[in-house]
């Protein structure tokens, strides 16, 4: 158990520090030029996030935040003791995942950027480009985001319907927050104006 608390700790520490290494990178921290300089990067994890950040997003573009969260994933459920080991089905979800996630990207969002890289990367571009020529751009769309979810549900384990109520919950969970934090302001403001009319009447009768 404790063992696998550790794996938990070092594999989620490492999810953490790349998706700050790819949140805050900057194409400026790879360049020759900075590397001789010896100044300081953008990157938040440093010269050698840069460089980590830099590999990911050239192989997977957007996907490469996909692997941020399969690393945190596994972290977590190595921590609170839910899995002692990665199966089969967890490898093919989130491989699939990656993929369908960088190909997505590169459809969506190309010929645009993503952090002075190729939306999908060149995993995603060459995958992407492939199916376009044979499904065109919405057919491959369609074939990559169906990969997606099943990819998702082999990950969880739950089913279409689950994951869309789970998601539906969630979602509705800060609206409702709102609606309590209103309704006790309108309660407080109501109590404010039942406490000025009882002055009120009181200083009427003396």
């Amino acid at each position: 158990m404790i063992r696998l608390e550790i794996y938990g700790i070092v594999v989620l520490a490492f999810a953490i520090a790349l998706f700050l290494a790819l949140v805050s990178f900057d194409g400026q921290d790879v360049l020759p030029a900075a590397r001789g300089r010896g100044a300081g990067t953008h990157n938040l994890v440093g010269p050698l996030g840069a460089q980590v950040a830099n590999l990911f997003l050239d192989a997977l573009g957007g996907g490469a935040f996909v692997l941020t969260f399969a690393f945190g994933y596994f972290g977590l459920s190595y921590l609170i003791g839910r899995r002692a080991r990665v199966t089969k089905l967890d490898v093919v979800g989130w491989l699939g995942a990656l993929l369908s996630g960088a190909v997505l990207c590169h459809v969506i969002f190309s010929p645009g950027h993503l952090l002075d890289h190729p939306p999908g990367g060149e995993t995603g571009a060459m995958v992407g480009e492939i199916s376009a020529s044979l499904l065109s751009n919405a057919g491959t769309f369609i074939v990559f985001l169906a990969m997606f979810v099943v990819s998702v549900i082999a990950i969880t384990r739950r089913s279409i319907f689950e994951l869309f109520h789970l998601v539906k919950r969630g979602s509705m969970r800060p609206v409702r927050m709102m609606q309590r934090i209103m309704n006790h302001g309108d309660l407080e403001e109501a109590d404010g104006d039942g406490e000025e009319a009882l002055d009120a009447d009181a200083d009427a009768g003396a």
